[in-house]
């Protein structure tokens, strides 16, 4: 059995050749379709010659699924590495700064000193012993900071909740000092 009737079979093959060529342009680029769509007709044609069956009704999708499989050796083979030379090309291009976002930066700058200089020194007015709490509860250790935190509450012989709740307080606190600070800035 003929893969196309016999009074259209050139026309038949060469529409299907450009659908699969089509599908390699669009998912490979131009240069390669070509190639890639002879050597997915080359497998086809290869297992028909040994037994296999198209059994779809339009041949177009028996030849996709080789067309696919095509494709991703295709991309395996690619490579996956950028030129030094384009990436010297792209680099030497200066990039001038957006004055907006320059403006926009040194602001948001300012104003994180501002709140930094705040929290210093609503630190500074704590009690000692609230001042320590809470800079240890915050003190990156080694290990979890779960571990470093049942510590502390063990020292202080609490239980982590009840450290919590403190902290949780000590921090509303702060945050109103900070916000009385920076109404006064």
């Amino acid at each position: 059995m003929s893969l196309f009737p016999a009074e259209n079979r050139n026309a038949e093959f060469n529409a299907l050749r450009l659908k699969i060529r089509r599908f390699f342009e669009f998912q490979a680029g131009p240069t390669d379709a070509a190639d890639l769509a002879d050597e997915t007709i080359s497998r086809v044609a290869a297992r028909l010659a040994g037994g296999g069956e198209i059994e779809s009704a339009d041949p177009y999708y028996y030849f996709r699924g080789f067309a696919v499989n095509v494709l991703r050796e295709y991309r395996r083979q690619q490579p996956r590495t950028v030129s030094l030379d384009d990436v010297e090309r792209s680099a030497a291009v200066p990039v001038a700064p957006n004055p907006l976002e320059l403006a926009v930066e040194r602001e948001n700058r300012a104003e994180n000193e501002r709140r930094l200089e705040c929290l210093r020194k609503t630190l500074a007015e704590l009690p000692p012993e609230n001042r320590e709490l809470f800079l240890d509860y915050h003190q990156p250790r080694a290990g979890t900071r779960e571990a470093g935190r049942l510590a502390l509450a063990e020292r202080l012989g609490i239980d982590v909740t009840a450290l919590r709740n403190r902290i949780t307080r000590l921090r509303k606190k702060i945050e109103q000092l900070i916000l009385e600070c920076l109404g006064k800035m």
